[in-house]
């Protein structure tokens, strides 16, 4: 089995992994009428390929040694760090022998060594840019439709903490 956890509503490129979505909108988009409303309050197209499945990825069930390959692309930092400690445990112990995890993240070291450089010669837009980067809360209070939006669909899409390769190896060499 092959798994891609926090896939995004597709189109789905291969069909040898089983696609898991945790977000709220995969969750209006299964159910009709919920979409047609969030379409038209939103003005925003909720389409997602058939065949991501909604589960709780934090809370997967999954065999011990029932997974040769995960996939995820920018979920891990979007978990709370403790959260993102029990999904890898849990991965780990459901991947095969000689199984293999991918996980793509954000490189925070990068992203600190731009800000020191522009630092130095504009520290306004050296902070502006790392929290655009780091997807912090909003600057601006959002509007009441915003608000609404971000309820309804769970998306606030920000970054929960910040991983880089020493913290990741950290995690993995305690599994």
């Amino acid at each position: 089995m092959r798994l891609n956890l926090g896939c995004g509503p597709g189109p789905i490129l291969e069909d040898s992994y089983i696609h898991i979505d945790f977000s709220r909108k995969l969750l209006l988009a299964k159910v009709p009428f919920l979409n047609f409303f969030y379409e038209k309050l939103f003005q925003k197209k909720n389409t997602w390929d058939r065949g991501v499945k909604f589960k709780n990825i934090i809370n997967l069930k999954l065999e011990k040694n029932s997974i040769e390959y995960i996939y995820s692309s920018h979920l891990l930092e979007h978990l709370y760090f403790d959260q993102c400690v029990k999904l890898i445990h849990n991965l780990y112990d459901a991947l095969e022998i000689g199984g293999r995890i991918r996980f793509a993240l954000p490189d925070y070291d990068a992203f600190i060594a731009d800000f020191n450089k522009t630092h130095q010669t504009n520290p306004l837009l050296a902070n502006q840019n790392f929290e655009k980067i780091l997807l912090s809360w909003p600057r601006e209070k959002p509007n009441v439709k915003r608000m609404i939006w971000q309820f309804v669909t769970g998306d606030l899409h920000i970054h929960r903490w910040h991983p880089n390769f020493a913290v990741m190896e950290n995690i993995f060499n305690e599994v």
